[in-house]
């Protein structure tokens, strides 16, 4: 069975005039990323930070996974590194909500091609 794409779109990650790193989603969902005492968490955050310095900007896809060999059952953020290579950013237990503000967020060395990550993610007819 294939991924089933949740979102898309487009990404900005980067730095706040605080030293917090921010992820920004269509330019609407905001995330600071902080490590933790087990690992980082992706915090659920509003507009209101003020960039210091991009780190990266690019495509984004956010899938959920479900029996795929290839990926773990849980929701995967693909984010566009270079050269149509992705990285991937696992969150075992799910994405950040209002009521739910911070998640673990595991990030994975694997650069992922455009091409086989779409593969794996059933198209919206």
């Amino acid at each position: 069975m294939a991924g089933k794409p949740e979102k898309e779109g487009k990404y900005e990650l980067f730095e706040s005039n605080h030293g917090n790193i921010i992820l920004n989603l269509n330019d609407k969902n905001y995330f600071a990323i902080i490590r933790g005492n087990y690992g980082e968490i992706l915090v659920k955050s509003d507009s209101d930070h003020v960039k210091e310095k991009t780190l990266k900007k690019g495509n984004f896809y956010l899938a959920n996974f479900e029996s795929d060999p290839a990926f773990k059952d849980m929701p995967h953020l693909f984010l566009e590194e270079k050269d149509n290579l992705y990285k991937e950013w696992i969150l075992p237990n799910d994405r950040p909500t209002k009521a739910d503000y911070q998640k673990k967020l595991i990030k994975t060395q694997h650069l992922i091609s455009k091409e086989k990550m779409l593969s794996h993610i059933k198209k919206k007819k």
